[in-house]
């Protein structure tokens, strides 16, 4: 077509062949296992792929040449064009181009820049071509009619990556999902549960159902609008939660043995526990009038804020379980949980530490990190939570907190680019970016306990407090309404032992933020800023990693 040229980074020089053969193997081994929606045909050369489908070879080059964050960056810019020249110029919409968009979604967070996001007009666009290539229909033929063709299995692959893509972005924007479940949805999964073509098959069938499950927690508590929400009141909270509860610990122990253990199935379920309790952060769902801000809290409520605390605990445990080598494999949806899970951690301390949220705010945020930031945010309940001291729970978060900006730091200095003096986000690695907003949250709750710690020493009581809880764990879950307790299951699961050293933050280090283009990063010299209203701001905003 006139106009129209295909990018090829081998002919650029951007890659080399032998480099090409390496990182479409390393996709096809590991990033099957983290997302296996989109698989490359084993019996094809490397030379035939990339000129047979030069669109989708270009956006897995663009993720998988991490290593090397300038290439990256320059491979993504590549992609967008060729997305503006394909789709919107030339309509090529085929499979070719889905699957080309799933994966680029899929490691979004490679590519993220601060003002500049496009991840909910590429899930947009996923879902519009797969409608377009009539995927959902030729679903539903088949049901109806038994002479209805098979479609190839990639097109049922890259309509349930569409899917669960779609579900774990809504959770992430607080939105209703745009693709909704249907019985061919669940017809295709169980077809490959049945008749796996390929290992990472088996992880089609889970993830399409915990995509379902995401979707039905967020529309049935309305997280993406709380204000109007019909479910509410102390009973009703108590029933769902448990039901869901239940509902995820069955679908855990249903999962074969085979892939039990495989770190996305992990992730997403510790995700969703912490998702199942969230409601208890969340004042309106507990009044059906208008809340009493010196109305004490109920212990069911605060049973869940507890449950939650240990549910971000697992999560945290798994991710830094996780192998050093399967970081730069897992999918956008694993690390927009690592920062949902993070920031409700943060609401908790300040719950806990502060007593009410407005205590907290105090000087004024610093210009680089206030351009960084949302401008709005909206204040938690003032509701006494405790008395202040930190739980057990609380204090090996941050023990594991501080064990994760370790690994991270182990993975980066393992990759050390050339240009390392480059302070341009384009030249951080994504792994940089999260050791950076880890340090900063860190430090900022580090800071909320050491004062509490300090006020306690003043009044004489001992520091041993801040290891302990006024209720022991066990009583607190023994007080709730009965049935089967998830997180015993989660615990038992979670094997990995983790072994790295703890990082301890010196007051000296930066905070700086590596998504900030001339702003120095981690291990540059430079005062500490400070955090009070930046950390402020992070809680009380009800966004994600990718808003900010």
């Amino acid at each position: 077509m006139t106009g129209f040229a295909v990018y090829d980074p081998v002919e650029t020089g951007l890659l080399g062949n032998h480099e090409v053969a390496m990182l479409l193997e390393e996709f096809r081994v590991e990033n099957s296992q983290c997302f296996p929606f989109v698989l490359l045909d084993e019996s094809i050369s490397t030379d035939d792929f990339r000129h047979a489908q030069p669109f989708l070879f270009l956006s897995i080059m663009a993720v998988m040449s991490y290593r090397t964050p300038g290439v990256q960056n320059s491979l993504a810019e590549e992609f967008r064009d060729q997305v503006a020249f394909r789709i919107t110029d030339c309509s090529l919409k085929g499979l070719e181009a889905l699957q080309a968009l799933l994966i680029h979604v899929a490691y979004y967070h490679f590519f993220y820049k601060p003002g500049k996001q496009q991840l909910a007009l590429m899930v947009q666009m996923c879902v519009a071509t797969a409608q377009d290539l009539g995927l959902a229909r030729k679903l539903r033929d088949r049901d109806v009619f038994s002479s209805a063709p098979r479609a190839p299995p990639a097109e049922d692959r890259a309509l349930l990556g569409t899917y669960f893509i779609s579900a774990v972005f809504a959770q992430a924007w607080r939105k209703r999902t745009s693709m909704p479940y249907t019985r061919s949805i669940a017809r295709a999964y169980q077809s490959f549960s049945e008749q796996p073509q390929h290992p990472s098959d088996l992880l089609i069938a889970p993830l399409v159902q915990l995509g379902d499950l995401i979707c039905r927690i967020n529309d049935y508590f309305s997280y993406d609008n709380i204000e109007d929400s019909e479910i509410n009141g102390e009973t009703l909270l108590v029933l769902s939660t448990n039901n869901f509860r239940t509902e995820l610990l069955h679908f855990r122990e249903s999962l074969p043995e085979s892939i039990r253990r495989n770190v996305t199935l992990r992730l997403a379920c510790d995700i969703i526990d912490v998702m199942i309790h969230e409601c208890s952060f969340h004042e309106n769902l507990w009044h059906k009038t208008i809340p009493n801000p010196s109305a004490t809290m109920s212990q069911a409520r605060k049973v869940m804020l507890q449950r939650s605390l240990v549910a971000s605990q697992t999560f945290a445990r798994s991710l830094l379980g996780t192998p050093l080598s399967s970081y730069h494999h897992l999918a956008f949806p694993a690390w927009s949980g690592w920062f949902y899970s993070t920031m409700l951690v943060v609401k908790m301390i300040i719950l806990r530490q502060t007593g009410t949220t407005a205590n907290l705010r105090v000087s004024s945020v610093p210009h680089a990190v206030g351009d960084f930031l949302p401008r709005e945010f909206e204040t938690l309940s003032q509701t006494d939570l405790g008395d202040g001291t930190s739980t057990a729970e609380e204090v090996e978060l941050v023990s594991i907190f501080e064990s994760f900006i370790a690994k991270l730091n182990t993975v980066l200095s393992s990759n050390e680019s050339n240009d390392k003096a480059d302070c341009a986000s384009t030249r951080k690695p994504f792994l940089h970016k999260v050791a950076t907003l880890q340090t900063g949250l860190l430090a900022g709750v580090k800071k909320l306990t050491e004062k509490k710690r300090n006020e306690s020493t003043s009044t004489g009581t001992n520091d041993d407090v801040l290891a302990q809880h006024s209720e022991p764990m066990s009583s607190i879950m023994q007080d709730s309404a009965p049935g089967p307790d998830p997180y015993q299951h989660g615990r038992s699961n979670q094997s990995t032992e983790y072994t790295t050293p703890l990082y301890h933050m010196q007051s000296a280090d930066s905070l700086g933020f590596g998504y900030l283009d001339g702003y120095p990063s981690i291990g540059d010299s430079m005062p500490q800023l400070p955090v009070d209203d930046w950390l402020w701001t992070m809680a009380m905003n009800d966004g994600n990693l990718f808003t900010l």
